[in-house]
C-alpha cells in the first residue's frame, strides 16, 4: 500500500509538472507570435511611410518640373515678343529721323509721300512681312504709303482723333505704342507704332498687323500641348490670341476675363 501511494504522489508531481511544461511552452509560442505580428504592423506602417514620402518627393519634383518648363517658354514668348515689338521700334525711330532730316532740307509732302511709298512698296516687307505700311501726319496733312486716302469720296478722317495720333503726342517724342485697335483702311486688329517729330504736330507711324503674332501663339501652343494662350499689354488689351475675334478686346473690363475663358 505504501508503495502505492508514493508511486500516485510520483505521478501526480509528474502530471503538474508535464502540464506546467507545456504550458510554458504554449506561452512562449504566443509571445513570439504577437512580435512577429506587432513586427510586421511596424514594418508596414514604414512601408506606407517611405511610399507615400517618395510619392510626394516624385509629386515635387515633377511638379516643379513642370511649372520651370512653363516659366521657360512663356519667358521665351516674352522675349521673342519684345524682340518683334523693339525691330518696329528701331525701324520707327530710324526712319522718323529720315523725315526730320527731310523737313530740315525744306522738301515738301509730296516728297514725304514718295519717300513713305518706297518704304512701304520696297523695304517693310523684307523687313517683316507683318510690317504692313507706313505713314503720318505732315504740317497738317495725313500721308499714306499704302495709298489710302480717307478724304476719298468726300470721306471724312480726323488723323488726330485716331489712336496711333493720341498714342504719339502721350509719348512725347518717345516711340510709343497704341494699344490694337481697328484700321479703318484693312478692317483688321492692328497695332501702331508711332513717333512724334520736333514740330510737336508731325508723327510717322508704323502699322503692324497682328495676325502674324497670333498666329506664333498657336504655333507655341501646337508645339507645347497647352489649350490657351494670349499676349496682353499693360493696360490688359489682347495682342495676340489662339482666337482672332479677341483681339484688341481689354481682359480685366467688363468681366471679358470670363467670357475669354469660356
Amino acid at each position: 500500500m505504501p508503495l502505492n501511494i508514493e508511486s500516485e504522489n510520483l505521478n501526480k508531481d509528474f502530471n503538474v509538472s508535464n502540464k506546467l511544461y507545456f504550458r510554458g511552452i504554449s506561452n512562449k509560442k504566443i509571445l513570439k507570435d504577437y512580435t512577429s505580428i506587432i513586427f510586421a504592423l511596424i514594418l508596414s506602417v514604414l512601408l506606407c511611410c517611405v511610399l507615400i514620402f517618395s510619392y510626394t518627393k516624385i509629386y515635387q519634383t515633377i511638379n516643379e518640373s513642370l511649372i520651370h518648363t512653363t516659366e521657360d517658354k512663356i519667358a521665351l514668348i516674352s522675349k521673342n515678343t519684345n524682340s518683334f515689338l523693339q525691330k518696329a521700334k528701331t525701324l520707327v525711330l530710324t526712319n522718323a529721323a529720315s523725315i526730320e532730316y527731310l523737313f530740315e532740307k525744306g522738301v515738301d509732302n509730296k516728297a514725304i509721300l514718295e519717300y513713305l511709298l518706297y518704304l512701304t512698296d520696297s523695304q517693310l516687307a523684307k523687313i517683316d512681312k507683318s510690317f504692313t505700311g507706313v505713314y503720318g501726319y505732315y504740317r497738317g496733312e495725313y500721308l499714306d504709303g499704302n495709298r489710302w486716302d480717307p478724304y476719298a469720296n468726300g470721306g471724312v478722317y480726323y488723323p488726330k482723333e485716331r489712336p496711333w495720333y493720341i498714342s504719339a503726342i502721350e509719348g512725347k517724342r518717345e516711340v510709343s505704342i497704341a494699344s490694337p485697335y481697328l484700321d479703318l483702311d484693312t478692317g483688321n486688329v492692328i497695332l501702331s507704332v508711332t513717333k512724334l517729330l520736333s514740330d510737336g504736330e508731325s508723327v510717322f507711324g508704323l502699322d503692324v498687323n497682328l495676325a502674324n503674332l497670333s498666329n506664333y501663339v498657336n504655333e507655341y501652343l501646337a508645339a507645347n500641348d497647352f489649350n490657351y494662350a494670349y499676349i496682353i499689354d499693360k493696360k490688359g488689351t489682347i495682342v495676340a490670341s489662339k482666337n482672332s475675334a479677341e483681339t484688341g478686346l481689354n481682359y480685366f473690363e467688363n468681366d471679358s476675363d470670363k467670357d475669354i475663358l469660356n
